[in-house]
């Protein structure tokens, strides 16, 4: 019988073999020839994959995807090589265009050779045209096409327990099986870790797969995946098994708190802290545990460790614990950790170190500094009232008398002698003293200090120290006393007043010096208004009663013993009396005379004209050792001169403020 039966073969035929070839009619042993010479059937740069139609079919077009087709070439006599190429075969101007015509077995269309027919058509600018038509053949696809997805390990951030929950994606090579480069399941970045279980195909191959989930821990599990591939033409079957490992590695993250300083207790040289709360993350498992370290440093030695402290919920009973917190997103693995509280700790810089454990056992830590510092200010303790007693001149200061019966005594008294107990709880203190200034200023004897002539070599600085390298106009004398120092100085003009000062009791730190008061950084806080250091102190006040308790001090006239007949009877040829005292002697020194005036004084006591202070009583008998015969002036005359300072004490009554001399007049009288 003779028939025409046309074929498409599967290109990989070689040129004179025999084959035999199955037709719709019934098997046929076939010898193949190729139209020209030697080797396959279909060169290889012609043959394709059956996926590659539709891209095929784009080619140079907007829609061309990634698999071309060279096109052909052609040459004009006139304008030479041809190379644009247009849609619309009509278009003007020199041009390729292309049309093509497919063709399938259409017994067995998937399973067999699909021929493209590609006509070529070359139009010059003349309208003078040829053609050629070039030959496509797309195959389907084999078992050796096939590229299954390998074994994966991710990181269990993101992924789900459930399809749609936090999905992981597994990345391209990873999610499904490729044939060529065509995925076998369309949308392939749709394929999970965890999700539901789908199917899909390309040409003669579909796929689709099953899992099995193997539990670990809450963020640690495997998916045992099992891919089948299916040839619907031949109904072979191939399987892959595909590991997936969702691990948890990472412990949860801490948000860590910044470094803090803090004061110790107030009854204690120590700290006990309430650590901060922070939230806890994991980004898979549920946080189990929570436990912090402390490092504690020597202050003295700061790279000294001499302590270390772990803190857990053994440890701290009823602390440590995990919980909720406002706007708390149930379905994130975080928590609220509750720290606890610290151990009491010393002065130091110490190192604290948090540390949260999932439930996988994944152990994550961060650290901070903290901080212990003495903020407490000192104990201050002070008597509310105490005495202090003027002393002497001082010849080398600046405080000079101001009237003829005046005197420049001074007294300095240190800080520390009105300190009744003051104390810190952890450092040593130290004191300055200081003036207390009222709202109209200070007294008038501090304030009459200000503009004595001469000694202006110091200023009291902004921030009440004396600074002594610059003037301000001012007597040093109105300095001092205006100064805070480590001592204070009275002065005579403030005998017989009270006087309100400040003690201040002055934190030290480690060196010996004021303490102050640091910000986040270690740096001094400034005080706003006048931008002094704030340093860690407390003060107490104090009134003290300025008294002048020093005698005045009494030099009589010499011993003499005259001739009778040379006698002077008003006897002020034979001297007068001095004085002097620690501030003053007084101008009107009480006599007999002086009516109310003090009592117990000597009938006939009279003031000396032109001595400070002085009185003088006269005894020519009736005080021992007195006895002179006026007739004939002849005997012992006694004169008792009383020195009186400016406070009006007496002899009798304030011994110490008088000094009695007695002097004896003798006069010879011839037998």
């Amino acid at each position: 019988m003779n028939s025409q039966i046309v074929a498409f073969l599967t290109p990989g035929y070689l040129h004179g073999s025999t084959y035999i070839i199955r037709f719709h009619v019934g098997d046929y042993t076939v010898n193949v020839f190729a139209p020209i010479g030697g080797g396959g059937l279909v060169a290889e740069d012609c043959l394709y994959d059956c996926a590659d139609l539709n891209d095929i079919l784009a080619d140079f077009t907007s829609n061309d995807g990634p698999v071309d087709v060279a096109p052909a070439t052609a040459v004009d006599g006139c304008e030479g090589a041809i190379t644009q190429i247009v849609s619309n075969p009509n278009a003007p101007g020199r041009h390729l265009s292309k049309k093509d015509v497919v063709f399938t077995d259409p017994e067995n269309a998937a399973c067999g050779i699909t021929r493209i027919e590609r006509t070529w058509t070359a139009k010059d600018s003349w309208g003078n045209s040829s053609q050629c038509t070039q030959y496509i053949y797309l195959r389907p696809f084999t078992h050796d096409d096939i590229d299954f997805p390998d074994d994966i390990t991710i990181d269990c951030a993101g992924c789900g327990d459930a399809p749609g929950v936090r999905p992981c994606d597994l990345g391209s090579g990873y999610n499904v099986p490729y044939a060529g480069i065509y995925p076998l399941i369309a949308n392939p970045q749709n394929i999970l870790v965890v999700g539901c279980a789908t199917s899909g195909g390309v040409c003669n191959l579909g796929a689709s797969y099953t899992d099995v989930r193997i539990n670990v821990c809450a963020g640690t599990f495997k998916i045992l995946r099992k891919w089948t591939v299916l040839d619907w033409c031949t109904n072979t079957t191939w399987t892959h098994d595909q590991l997936i490992k969702v691990v948890d590695k990472y412990g949860p993250a801490i948000a860590c708190p910044a470094d803090m300083t803090v004061s110790t207790n107030p009854s204690q040289c120590c700290a006990t802290v309430d650590l901060p709360n922070v939230i806890v993350e994991d980004n898979c498992s549920p946080t189990a545990t929570i436990s912090a370290m402390i490092q504690v440093y020597d202050q003295y030695l700061p790279e000294q460790v001499i302590a270390t402290y772990t803190l857990d919920k053994f440890t701290n009973p009823g602390q440590f614990k995990l919980e909720t917190f406002q706007g708390n997103n149930f379905w994130d693995c975080d928590t609220l950790g509750n720290y606890g509280i610290t151990p009491c700790l010393p002065i130091g810089h110490h190192l604290v170190t948090y540390m949260a454990e999932d439930v996988c056992g994944n152990v994550n830590s961060c650290t901070f500094w903290l901080t212990v510092v003495d903020d407490v200010p000192p104990v201050a303790t002070c008597t509310e009232f105490t005495t202090v007693a003027i002393g002497t001149d001082d010849p080398t200061d600046c405080y000079a008398p101001t009237g003829d019966c005046q005197f420049g005594g001074v007294t300095w008294v240190p800080a520390s002698a009105f300190n009744q107990g003051s104390y810190d709880n952890c450092n040593d203190i130290a004191f300055t003293v200081r003036r207390m200034k009222a709202d109209t200023g200070y007294s008038d004897c501090i304030e009459g200090l200000k503009f004595v002539e001469g000694c202006d070599n110091w200023r009291v600085e902004g921030c009440g120290e004396l600074d002594y390298s610059e003037n301000n106009g001012f007597n040093d004398e109105y300095d001092i006393a205006t100064a805070e120092n480590d001592s204070i100085k009275f002065y005579c003009c403030e005998v017989g007043t009270t006087q309100r000062i400040i003690l201040r009791v002055y934190q030290l730190d480690i060196y010996g010096h004021w303490a102050y008061y640091t910000d986040e950084n270690g740096n001094p806080l400034l005080e706003a208004e006048t931008g002094c250091i704030q340093y860690i102190y407390n003060e107490c006040m104090i009134d003290v009663e300025v008294q002048d308790k020093i005698k005045p001090v009494c030099l009589p006239p010499a011993h003499v013993s005259v001739a009778c007949e040379n006698f002077e009877p008003s006897l002020w040829a034979y001297g007068y009396p001095s004085a002097y005292d620690n501030c003053c002697l007084d101008e009107t020194p009480p006599t007999s005379a002086a009516p109310g005036g003090v009592t117990n004084i000597p009938a006939g006591t009279t003031a000396i004209p032109g001595v400070c202070g002085m009185t003088q009583k006269t005894y020519y008998s009736g005080f021992p050792g007195a006895a002179f015969d006026t007739t004939c002036n002849k005997g012992t005359i006694i004169r008792r001169f009383t020195a009186w300072d400016c406070y009006g004490f007496s002899s009798r009554l304030h011994p110490a403020y008088h000094c009695e001399l007695q002097r004896g007049l003798h006069h010879r009288i011839p037998c």
